[in-house]
């Protein structure tokens, strides 16, 4: 009691700020909420409002409240919180606006509420306005501070202006699957099913690359030249620090800038960062883990202290990307999903162990840096990895099925171009090692590549070695646009034998492969070893390698290579590709060691 009146327990201006911030960060960050579905977000919103509604009517039908000014108080105190929720600087502008027109109501309906039910009350004198007036200040002051620095800071620089878009331009969606094996696609699991059976289905009606090959057997340049259409030779993006050269343009900001189309990524990898300019072009930026990058907003900077690496599961990342389907579909747009498993660590949902193996205990597995410093690992052991590792693979199959039945819910499936596919694959000892990065050899080289053009109905297997360096160029003529790199590396239909030349040096020797038709040529960079020449046709697993010191069949082969290795290098002179470097934040870099991409 003071003065004979009863105050507010601060109880109710910290209920009234959380559920006020609830509301809004759940209308502009929906991405925050775990879960988060269309509906799953309305009814927070929704409760959140609701609540805090409740809250105001309460004290405002409260007659002895000690202090007035509640409302711009718990805003402000709305306003702060958010700051550490917002993961999005532009969201800060409509989040403000909307803390200060509910507050502006709120406080009208109190003052409309009080005066009805205490009419004798005596009018405010000016000195009693004061500390409202102080108050109504500072969450102004706070409001346009915050989005100052929303907008000035930004993780993002500005995206330039979309171009208009054409509205019978279809659809893209490009799902990647982060070391996926190729051989997965048409597996069968431990329960006697198909391992991935979406992925298998949506194979019965798209064209099927079955020999396809990526750049690169791990994720960075092999992401690189997937966006940009630029063997890594050209493009560079190798050291931990390079940044995609800004001269060259990705596919998004083509697609946004010369075809209007909307833009958007929801992408869980430390490797494909804002800081490395996988971001570039991409008006909607959702990336796991949340973690620092240069330029971060002051919200950004509290969020990290509140939940430092958070990832999301693969139903986090399916649910998200249904909302960007749900909130483009009257017009054309690119949306870019990238699921980190079947990636180490390998820990998949119980449900499907259960299903599979009731005999086994291993649940997880995170020691693939001690496989690479030499533990042994005994064959029950490596046969029970690798079951973590297919549990995951039918995990993230069940939330591809999830996005592709929502396609075809809406009715933009007939006219998408959708795109399935891997940035590499895993070896499980086919060559006495684990994981990737390491070498060349198909089992990380090789993954699929399913695609759907707009119309197609029917499937068909195209069994001619074709690189996922093709990827770019086939979104843009999708969209009626011409890629602006030089195109001799992609001479020739769709589906003719490429000559594709990968690399490995994300640890271990530095190698490269030469693959063209049958014939594949493996080269340690460091001359530390004689060059391997396998007959794929023969030998398929790649077990019974030839010296090729003087092979006859090497000449050939090293033709096609010394050709296309001229293009590639005159790609990045002709175009001026310059890679920037960037400093690592702290947070990132332990990321990428938890991972084993750096020491």
């Amino acid at each position: 009691m003071v003065g004979g009146r009863r105050t507010v327990p601060l109880i109710w201006y910290v209920l009234l700020a959380a559920c006020l911030n609830v509301a809004i960060a759940t209308w502009q960050a929906p991405d925050l909420v775990p879960a988060a579905s269309g509906i799953a977000s309305s009814l927070l919103w929704t409760f959140g409002c609701l609540v805090a509604l409740g809250i105001v009517a309460l004290l405002a039908l409260d007659r002895t409240v000690g202090h007035p000014h509640f409302v711009p108080e718990a805003v402000g105190g709305g306003l702060v919180a958010m700051a550490g929720l917002q993961p999005l600087g532009r969201g800060y502008l409509m989040a403000g606006a909307a803390s200060l027109a509910g507050a502006t109501v709120g406080l009208l309906v109190w003052a409309l509420l009080r005066r009805g039910v205490d009419p004798a009350r005596p009018a405010r004198s000016a000195q009693g306005r004061t500390p409202a007036l102080a108050s109504w200040a500072v969450v102004l002051c706070l409001a346009t501070t915050l989005v100052a620095v929303a907008r000035d800071r930004s993780g993002s620089p500005a995206l330039p202006p979309r171009a208009v878009a054409k509205p019978d331009d279809p659809p893209i969606i490009l799902v990647v699957v982060d070391t996926l094996r190729a051989d997965r696609l048409h597996r069968v699991g431990p329960d006697g099913q198909p391992l991935m059976p979406h992925s298998a289905a949506f194979a019965a009606t798209a064209t099927n690359y079955s020999q396809a090959r990526s750049p690169a057997s791990w994720t960075r340049p092999a992401m690189a030249t997937l966006h940009t259409g630029v063997p890594p030779e050209g493009h560079e993006v190798v050291p931990m620090d390079a940044v995609i050269p800004r001269q060259l343009s990705t596919v998004a900001e083509l697609l946004r800038t010369r075809a209007g189309y909307r833009t958007g990524a929801v992408v869980q990898n430390p490797q494909l960062s804002a800081a490395a300019g996988f971001s570039r072009g991409f008006e909607e930026w959702i990336a796991f883990p949340r973690l620092s990058r240069p330029g971060e907003s002051l919200g950004d900077r509290v969020r990290r202290l509140i939940s430092p690496t958070r990832y999301a599961s693969n139903q986090e990342l399916t649910d998200l990307a249904c909302q960007r389907l749900l909130a483009w579909i009257e017009e054309p747009f690119l949306l870019w999903v990238h699921y980190f498993d079947p990636h180490v660590p390998y820990a998949p949902p119980a449900d499907i162990l259960a299903r599979w193996s009731s005999e086994s205990s291993v649940t997880a597995f995170a020691g693939q840096e001690a496989i690479r410093a030499g533990r042994h690992v005994d064959p029950t052991e490596r046969q029970a990895i690798e079951l973590l590792y297919d549990a995951e693979v039918r995990d993230v199959d069940r939330e591809i099925g999830r996005l592709f039945d929502l396609m075809k819910r809406l009715g933009i499936w007939d006219r998408s171009l959708i795109i399935l596919t891997a940035d590499h694959g895993e070896e499980f000892w086919e060559h006495g090692a684990f994981e990737h990065g390491h070498s060349v050899y198909d089992e990380l080289l090789r993954v699929p590549l399913l695609v759907k053009l707009p119309g197609q109905r029917h499937g068909r297997v195209v069994s001619g070695l074709v690189s996922t360096l093709r990827v770019p160029a086939t979104v843009l003529a999708a969209a009626g646009l011409r890629a602006p790199w030089p195109a001799r590396l992609l001479d020739g239909a769709p589906g003719a034998d490429d000559v594709v030349v990968s690399y490995s040096h994300l640890y271990g020797p530095s190698l490269r492969a030469t693959i063209q038709g049958g014939t594949k040529l493996i080269e340690d960079l460091g001359g530390e070893a004689p060059p391997l020449l396998i007959d794929l046709a023969v030998d398929p697993g790649e077990r019974y390698a030839r010296v090729a010191l003087d092979d006859p069949g090497v000449q050939p082969l090293m033709a096609q290579q010394t050709a296309y290795l001229e293009i590639a290098l005159g790609m990045r002179q002709q175009l001026g590709l310059d890679n920037d470097r960037v400093q690592l934040p702290a947070a990132l870099l332990q990321e990428l060691r938890t991972h084993g991409y750096v020491q």
